[in-house]
C-alpha cells in the first residue's frame, strides 16, 4: 500500500510594492499641490472708509435737504449680520438740493468684503424687487473733472406706477470699476487668485424722482453736476474711494 503523498504548503506571495508605493506618493503629491494651490487671501479694506464722514453735507451750490422722501433701503436691518440680501457695513442717503431748486438723491454702500455669494447689489435688481420697471440701461462716461475725466457709469430710467427714476450709478470692485456683474465676479476671482485679497466694494448711486411723463435728460445732467461739484470738494483720498485707482 501506496503512502499518502506529503501535501506542499501553499506559498503566499506578498503584493508587489512597486505600485503601492507610487499611489501613495500620487496620493501625497497631490495633498501637497492642493494645499500649495489653496489661496491665502487677507481683506485689503481699512477703517479709512468711512461715508458718513467722507460726503460733507454742504459743498459748492448744494445742501443736504431735511425731507420724508424715501429712498430704497439699502441698509441691513437693525442686528442683522451680513448676507446675500444685506451685503452692506456702510450706507450713506441723503437728499441735496441746489440754490436753484435742484434736486439730486445720493446712496453709497460699502461692503469691506467683495465675495462671490455675498457682493454689492446692481441697482437694476434692486429697483425691480421693490416694483419699479427698467425702461433703459446705458453705458457711458462721465466726466468728473480733471483728476478723473472718465468713469465708466450706467444710466438707467426706471418708473413704477406713480413716478419716473432716472439713475446714475457706478460699482467699484478692489482698485477699479467694474462694467457688469460678470466683470464684478471675474475681478473679486481674480484678486483671490492671483493677489491673494478679498476686495471691498462700493456703490455710487444718484436719482431723481420726476413725474411719469417728465424728460429725464435735464436730471442726468443735474446729476452728472452734482457729482462734479461733489468731487471738486474732496480730498484725493476720498475721491479714490469712491472711483478706484
Amino acid at each position: 500500500m501506496t503512502a499518502p503523498a506529503a501535501s506542499t504548503p501553499a506559498v503566499v506571495t506578498a503584493p508587489p510594492l512597486r505600485p503601492f508605493l507610487i499611489a501613495t506618493v500620487a496620493m501625497v503629491v497631490a495633498v501637497v499641490l492642493s494645499i500649495a494651490m489653496t489661496p491665502r487671501t487677507h481683506e485689503v479694506a481699512t477703517d479709512a472708509v468711512q461715508l458718513d464722514r467722507m460726503v460733507p453735507s454742504e459743498f459748492g451750490r448744494w445742501k443736504e435737504l431735511k425731507t420724508a422722501a424715501i429712498q430704497m433701503d439699502l441698509a441691513p436691518r437693525d442686528g442683522e449680520e451680513k448676507s446675500m440680501d444685506q451685503p452692506y457695513d456702510q450706507t450713506v442717503m441723503r437728499t441735496y438740493q441746489r440754490d436753484d431748486g435742484a434736486v439730486v438723491m445720493l446712496a453709497l454702500a460699502y461692503g469691506r468684503t467683495q465675495k462671490q455669494e455675498v457682493k454689492i447689489h446692481r441697482p437694476e435688481l434692486c429697483y425691480v424687487a421693490q416694483g419699479f420697471e427698467v425702461l433703459r440701461s446705458q453705458r457711458t462716461t462721465l466726466d468728473l473733472g480733471a483728476s478723473h475725466p472718465q468713469v465708466p457709469v450706467y444710466r438707467l430710467t426706471t418708473r413704477n406706477k406713480g413716478r419716473q427714476e432716472p439713475v446714475t450709478y457706478w460699482i467699484r470692485i478692489g482698485d477699479q470699476i467694474t462694467a457688469n456683474a460678470l466683470e464684478s465676479r471675474m475681478k473679486i476671482l481674480r484678486a483671490g487668485l492671483f493677489d491673494g485679497e478679498v476686495p471691498d466694494g462700493l456703490l455710487v448711486r444718484t436719482s431723481s424722482a420726476v413725474p411719469l411723463n417728465a424728460p429725464v435728460d435735464d436730471e442726468y445732467q443735474q446729476q452728472a453736476d452734482f457729482l462734479r461739484d461733489l468731487f471738486a470738494a474732496i480730498p484725493p483720498a476720498t475721491r479714490t474711494a469712491l472711483v478706484g485707482r
